[in-house]
């Protein structure tokens, strides 16, 4: 998994910066037997993405990741527009907040779904967090 874009930012009301990793062409995504695109991570894309919140974790107090998904679903949504699915980590201080951006079609063919993966994720990135 390589780092697209990097940027570092200063906090406007604090003297700490924020560090901002965006993951282009991840896996984040599967095609279903009715040939829809619906939310599926691989236990070795979520290592990979664990794996890169613990090494960048540490450069800053508040730090974000963007990864997002190798394609996009188009015409999965009400206004046939394309989406490009990606998840979104942030951490700031010690707490992490994990949130993903999918179409509203794959949002309704897969919400348990989406729910396990950011339960597992979060659950994850706790035990970062206690294990730091």
């Amino acid at each position: 998994m390589k780092v697209f874009f990097e940027e570092i930012v200063k906090q406007t009301d604090k003297m700490e910066v924020a560090h901002h990793f965006w993951y282009m062409d991840v896996t984040l995504t599967s095609i279903d037997s009715k040939k829809h695109k619906v939310l599926d991570i691989s236990g070795k894309t979520m290592q990979k993405i664990i794996e890169e919140v613990r090494c960048k974790m540490v450069l800053a107090p508040t730090v974000y990741w963007y990864f997002y998904d190798k394609e996009t679903s188009w015409g999965d949504d009400t206004f046939y527009d394309d989406i490009h699915t990606s998840l979104m980590i942030g951490k700031s201080k010690n707490s992490f907040a994990v949130h993903f951006n999918i179409s509203e079609y794959n949002f309704s063919l897969s919400f348990e779904e989406v729910l396990a993966y950011k339960r597992k994720l979060e659950s994850d990135l706790k035990e970062l967090l206690d294990a730091f």
